[in-house]
Formats: C-alpha cells, structure tokens, sequence
C-alpha cells in the first residue's frame, strides 16, 4: 500500500512539474504593428516563446484560432505575424518581436 502511495504521489508531482508555467512577461505596444510590436521576455527559445504568444493571446482573445503566420524582419528584427479570428468572428493582425529568441 506504502509503494502504490509513493508511486501515484510521484506521478502527480511529475505532472504538476510538466505543466508548470514559464514566467513570461510582455511589453511593448499593443501588437499592432512592427512599430507597436509585443516584445516577450522569459522566453529562451523559439519552443517557449511560441508558449507565451500562445499564452498573451488566451488572455487576450479567449477562443482564438490561427489563420496566417509569417516571420516578417526589418531594422535589425525579425518578427511573428499572427493573424487570428477571436471567437467573436473578428480578425487581427498581431506582432511579437522575437528577435531575443529566434533561432535558439
């Protein structure tokens, strides 16, 4: 009885562990524009960072789904346009910067 206890606490430990959120913190403009871009810090490579644009954008438009992606760069930066449709049906434009993290 002591080895199953022991064996199923250790499996919620791990998956608590697996599902632990990185902490990312976004600054920048609204996302608008290049100019207006979403710049994500917590981020070390493009796996986690593709975590907090998915992150800012449940926040932000709760339901959203994907409909573009492209990787624009200028001045230096190289950037994600996301074109999504919230869940009201409404479409967006959105710019990360992801410059500190981008072929990590």
């Amino acid at each position: 009885m002591k080895a199953a206890f022991a064996i199923l606490l250790m499996v919620l430990l791990l998956g608590c562990e697996a599902h632990k959120t990185e902490p990312f913190t976004f600054a920048g403009g609204d996302g608008s524009s290049v100019e207006k871009a979403i710049i994500i810090s917590g981020a070390s490579d493009e796996t986690s960072g593709i975590r907090a644009e998915h992150v800012w954008f449940s926040k932000q438009y709760p339901g959203w789904k994907l409909s573009l992606q492209s990787s624009p760069s200028t001045n230096g930066h190289v950037y994600d346009k996301m074109d999504i449709v919230a869940s009201d049906g409404a479409s967006h434009s959105i710019y990360f910067d992801i410059s500190s993290f981008y072929g990590k």
